[in-house]
């Protein structure tokens, strides 16, 4: 009788078509902040933002300053969420850097065309006036 039971559940949730995903909203990464000369730049505003498909919805925004020896860590944090078996059912999550610092030009990558996300980053940062982040939809 339990077999059964069992067998019950399982199919109900099998047809529900919901199951369960362990997911990483944020990956464990550092990203490193020179200037011209290859000199680590102090205090930066290093920003891992997360977006998701199908939407391309932003997430959420995590903010570090740049350490003594220019690097900015981030921490990984996953959860586990319900996803549904159909056309835009499940959130598949990306990241994007943006890098912030008076006196030198913004770096934001999702302004340039980027194949793959890269948890350990060097970025150079060239002389200029700082923009703002883009905030929203990617």
């Amino acid at each position: 009788m339990r077999a059964r039971s069992a067998f019950v559940i399982l199919c109900a949730v099998m047809l529900s078509g919901c199951y369960p995903a362990y997911k990483t909203l944020r990956p464990e990464a550092s990203l490193t902040v020179n200037d011209q000369n290859r000199r680590p730049l102090v205090g930066a505003r290093v920003t891992l933002v997360t977006n998701f498909y199908p939407h391309r919805f932003e997430q959420s925004r995590d903010t570090v300053m740049s350490d003594s020896i220019g690097v900015a860590r981030f921490s990984e944090r996953k959860k586990w969420e319900t996803e549904v078996m159909m056309i835009h059912g499940a959130k598949i999550y990306f990241w994007n850097w943006c890098v912030e610092l008076p006196g030198y030009q913004t770096f934001d990558s999702r302004r340039i065309p980027v194949t793959k996300f890269e948890a350990t980053t060097v970025v150079t940062l060239s002389p200029g006036e700082p923009t703002p982040c883009q905030s929203g939809r990617r």
